[in-house]
């Protein structure tokens, strides 16, 4: 496993370099239609709102590094059709290099329809496209040359381990997005990753049995998974909690520590989880300590959810800084 160097404690980020990142993941063109609340049963439920947007975790967490000034790099399959040409331009828009966007012909790009209730949860139903799910051929490494942390979801599973191998060869710092994904692939991920990030739902994915079907599960249940992690071969095992937070795995592997999140009116928490990795990557970029980064990336993920409709409510910089100015961690 990877040390991970950590900064000086007086570190300052208004004085950091601008940092690159490498993102490996999905892109999607997503339906989001807003619901007073979601059905109880199977029947007609009249939207309040529609919005097209582009997600896919790695597309979310590529233009939310973006936003918060680091230079991005984006590798992702799609088809080469209409959707493509979309999520192509909007990234390229907010600044995102997409040049490590491979299309494919005869091949579809992936499509969501996101549900969002008046609280701001979501239901999130995705037809991952033949683009990705069949894609096979290597990841073009020599393209990440130069990068200074690299961020990857399961997805596409073959080029984010292309990607991880890479970077644990050259000494370059990893994120993975582990979110829910067959458990063979999250156990290749997590083996060659130095930061295995999970939602619950991917935690349960990775350690079934291990916490139950419902709710938060117990610290221990939660310690014993990230354990399991660690033991795999990450060098950092967390777990993402949404409003409650993030309990990360600490140094001894007997406990779990505490980052609190910010208190929001949410408004969309869809992309949340990507916003969170891509905001941890920076900091990790920037070589902020630890604890400053984790809360930095707390921040930017629920200022997310009180944005905005998926990666549209990803803040700025300036907007994470004021918000922890304002917000001092407990």
């Amino acid at each position: 496993m990877q040390n991970l160097r950590m900064p000086p404690p007086d570190f300052d980020a208004s004085t950091a370099k601008p940092v690159s990142l490498a993102v490996v993941g999905h892109a999607a063109v997503s339906h989001h239609f807003r619901v007073a609340e979601f059905p109880q049963f199977a029947t007609k439920t009249p939207a309040s709102g529609y919005f097209e947007l582009i997600g896919g975790m790695g597309a979310n967490a590529a233009i939310a590094a973006a936003r918060l000034g680091a230079d991005v790099r984006f590798f992702s399959c799609v088809g080469d059709d209409a959707l493509a040409d979309q999520i192509e331009a909007h990234l390229e828009a907010e600044g995102v290099n997409t040049s490590g966007m491979r299309r494919h012909a005869e091949k579809q790009t992936s499509v969501s329809s996101v549900i969002v209730d008046g609280r701001g949860e979501r239901w999130v139903f995705n037809h991952r496209g033949s683009a990705i799910l069949e894609a096979t051929q290597a990841l073009d490494v020599a393209a990440l040359q130069g990068i200074d942390v690299l961020v990857v979801d399961p997805r596409w599973c073959k080029g984010a381990l292309d990607a991880l191998r890479w970077a644990r060869a050259a000494g370059v710092t990893s994120v993975l997005d582990a979110d829910i994904a067959p458990q063979a692939d999250l156990e290749a991920l997590v083996a060659h990753a130095d930061w295995a990030a999970f939602s619950l739902g991917g935690l349960r994915s990775f350690a079934p049995g291990v916490i139950g079907p419902t709710g938060l599960g117990s610290p221990s249940a939660l310690g014993q998974a990230l354990l399991q992690a660690r033991e795999c071969g990450a060098s950092e095992a967390l777990v993402t909690l949404g409003e409650w937070g993030v309990r990360r795995l600490n140094d001894a592997a007997d406990g779990l520590e505490a980052t609190p999140s910010l208190r929001v009116n949410a408004v969309d928490t869809t992309g949340a989880g990507d916003v969170f990795h891509a905001a941890l990557a920076v900091a990790l970029a920037e070589r902020q300590p630890r604890a400053q980064g984790l809360r930095f990336a707390c921040v930017a993920a629920a200022l997310k959810c009180a944005g905005g409709m998926g990666a549209e409510g990803a803040p700025h910089r300036q907007q994470v800084e004021a918000a922890i100015r304002d917000n001092p961690a407990p």
